[in-house]
């Protein structure tokens, strides 16, 4: 595709190509997660052989300051900085 930027809709996906991505890859989830998948990603994160990082390159989507807040409870949990990006609703419905 000539790009190091992804869009990525679900998590199944987005395990799958941290196995194959390297550190030039910047990954921005499409939609609102719920946490638990979050979670699941990062506990069923196999070791990777390559040099991609998921807590830097990952970007989770949040849309309401309760995800926010719980992004943040796994972020201190997990003891790694999470990145987020904030989904506006513009009313373009």
């Amino acid at each position: 595709m000539n790009t190091d930027k992804l869009m990525v809709f679900h998590q199944p996906f987005l395990s799958d190509l941290s196995s194959t991505l390297d550190q030039r890859a910047d990954v921005l989830l499409g939609k609102p997660m719920p946490i638990r998948t979050a979670q699941y990603y990062y506990k069923t994160l196999p070791k990777l052989k390559n040099d991609f990082d998921p807590y830097r390159q990952v970007q989770w989507l949040v849309d309401t300051e309760a995800r926010i807040f719980q992004y943040i409870s796994l972020a201190q949990k997990l003891g790694k900085r999470l990145r987020l990006n904030l989904e506006l609703d513009v009313g373009l419905h």
